[in-house]
């Protein structure tokens, strides 16, 4: 029994010993697992640009014997900016990072940051720092540059985290992005890129498998990319959505990529209202992109009031023209869109204008006026008692002669001779002639300065140019009718009072049918007389006063400076100027 029971003894303290050296086996192998975890990620929140230049030891994460090996939290000395909160998926992520297990670390740390929108820096930071492990530097640069699009981090630490970056970068590859407009070779604007993304995806070899694939804006012409080969997504609104495949080389410093993307086209139906403006297809539609600088505008002519076009996706300032029509408006386009109205309203013309004459100038205009006016009033009553005076007479001898006056019978010969004798026929024929030539030309003066005080309406009032050429025109037409008028009314007259045969001597009342005609061919002549002359002075003094300035202007510069406009013919004036005077020729020779 003794031996039995020292030997059982003595193997007691035996296996005692054992088991405390497997223990200690143990923690040995612990602590050395704790150790190297400790040690990047001290070096990282200390020092983390040198722990990203070294490249990950291919370990395996797991003892076999042993089983995994957990990590405890270092204690960080970050900025509190990134400074990891604590919880259950950060402390699986150290663990993972205690085994080397960086890419899948990194995965947790993405994962947490795509909860809060924008992405929280701290755990991109860690991302970053463990896809820098992984040896993923193109993925660690694009984290860094999405934190430091933050405009609220410290000074240092921005600068601390863009050297990190471009070390990152310095590692992979830097690949330039150009996208152009597959229809115009356009480049696509600033704006719009920062409205798209870029998407990519990289085949993994991750544990579960699958595909991997990240998101980068548009902001940066720039990115930074492992070797391999990219399903690369391309979204940018207003463009149909773009999916190619690149392959970035290894041992490449830069490259480019050229992305053409469609413009998303939008058919629209553009009514123009209203459909009278465009009546004999005289109305035009101009459309002008205003969301972006560059492009030409779309114009149609003759269009009708429904116009279909097609228009990429983007915001278009609408201009509608017709003859004294206009219209405008901003559309927005987006892919449901259908149509929009445009409304044209009366427009006012945009013509030349006199400019304000001086007070003096109302003067003449007044006594041209005055003087026409009492001189044709004058001839009238001239005229006119003339013409009575000249009938009573002739009346009141056929009443002596116990002829009734209003009786239109033919005299007997003996009247004829009586009356002949008394107030011969060529006497009493030539004063009605000129009486009634009295008459009409009074009548054409008194209208005359009232169509020429109209003609001076326009530049008395500073109004447009257009307006005098209208006038003129229509007193053009009135001219022409009061002429045309002027000569029936006048081969009436010498019908009646042409010849000066006793027999032809017109009676009484012979003339009062051609009252009617006198005045109107005489009120037509007069207006359209007065119309077309004071309109054409006016336009010409103002022609010859524009181009007295235009002459006079060179002239009041040194003779140094060239001529805006040539001389049509040689001119003589003076140059002053400072220390300067004297005599210029001007002129072309």
């Amino acid at each position: 029994m003794m031996p039995s029971e020292d030997r059982a003894r003595s193997r007691r303290p035996a296996g005692r010993a054992k088991g405390v050296r497997r223990i200690g086996a143990s923690a040995r192998v612990v602590v050395g697992a704790a150790l190297a975890m400790v040690a990047p990620m001290s070096a990282l929140a200390q020092d983390p640009g040198p722990a990203l230049e070294r490249e990950p030891e291919r370990l395996d994460p797991v003892d076999r014997d042993r089983g995994p090996v957990a990590a405890p939290a270092p204690v960080s000395t970050l900025a509190p900016e990134l400074t990891l909160p604590e919880g259950p998926e950060v402390a699986r992520a150290r663990s993972l990072l205690g085994v080397r297990r960086y890419a899948e670390a990194a995965l947790i740390f993405e994962a947490q940051a795509a909860n809060s929108a924008p992405p929280d820096r701290r755990f991109l930071y860690h991302a970053s720092l463990a896809r820098a492990l992984a040896g993923q530097h193109g993925l660690a640069a694009e984290h860094l540059r999405l934190i430091l699009r933050d405009g609220a981090l410290p000074a240092s630490l921005h600068q601390e985290l863009t050297a990190l970056m471009e070390a990152s970068c310095g590692k992979a590859s830097r690949v330039r992005v150009q996208i152009t407009e597959s229809t115009s070779a356009e480049v696509v604007t600033s704006s719009e890129l920062e409205r798209g993304t870029l998407s990519l995806e990289l085949p993994s070899t991750l544990a579960g498998g699958g595909p991997y694939r990240w998101t980068l804006g548009l902001g940066s012409p720039e990115v930074c990319l492992d070797p391999g080969a990219y399903m690369v997504d391309l979204e940018i609104p207003g463009y149909y959505p773009l999916r190619l495949r690149r392959v970035v080389d290894a041992g490449a410093d830069a490259q480019r990529w050229d992305f053409a993307v469609e413009p998303h086209k939008v058919l629209l139906d553009l009514r123009v209202l209203p459909e009278k403006a465009l009546r004999r297809g005289r109305g035009s539609l101009s459309l002008r992109r205003t969301d972006r600088a560059g492009d030409d505008p779309l114009v149609f002519e003759a269009i009708e009031p429904t116009t279909t076009v097609a228009l990429p996706v983007g915001t278009w300032s609408a201009e509608a023209k017709a003859p004294r029509y206009s219209g405008q408006r901003t559309i927005t386009v987006v892919p449901s869109s259908r149509g929009a109205d445009i409304w044209m309203n009366k427009r006012k013309s945009d013509g030349a204008k006199f400019s304000r004459p001086p007070r003096k100038s109302a003067g003449p205009i007044a006594g041209y006026f005055a003087v026409n006016y009492a001189g044709g009033v004058g001839l009238l009553l001239g005229g006119t008692f003339g013409q009575r005076d000249r009938e009573s007479e002739y009346e009141d001898f056929l009443t002596e002669a116990g002829v009734d006056p209003e009786d239109g019978a033919p005299l007997s010969p003996e009247i004829v001779e009586a009356a002949e004798a008394a107030i011969p026929t060529a006497e009493y024929h030539r004063g009605l002639r000129v009486d009634t030539r009295l008459q009409t030309a009074g009548v054409t003066m008194a209208m005359h300065s009232l169509g020429f005080i109209v003609s001076t309406l326009p530049m008395l009032t500073a109004g447009k140019k257009r307006s005098s050429y209208i006038i003129l025109g229509v007193g053009g037409a009135v001219l022409a009718g009061g002429a045309s008028w002027m000569a029936v009314y006048a081969s009436e007259e010498r019908a009646l009072l042409g010849s000066d045969l006793p027999e032809d001597r017109v009676g009484v009342n012979a003339l009062s049918g051609l009252v009617g005609h006198r005045l109107g061919a005489g009120m037509l002549t007069g207006l359209g007389s007065g119309m077309v002359i004071g309109s054409a002075l006016i336009l010409t003094l103002d022609r010859l006063k524009r181009r007295r300035n235009l002459a006079a202007a060179p002239m009041s510069r040194p003779m140094s400076r060239p001529m805006s406009r040539p001389m049509s013919r040689p001119m003589i004036g003076p140059v002053i100027g400072r220390g300067l005077g004297g005599l210029s020729l001007q002129g072309r020779f």
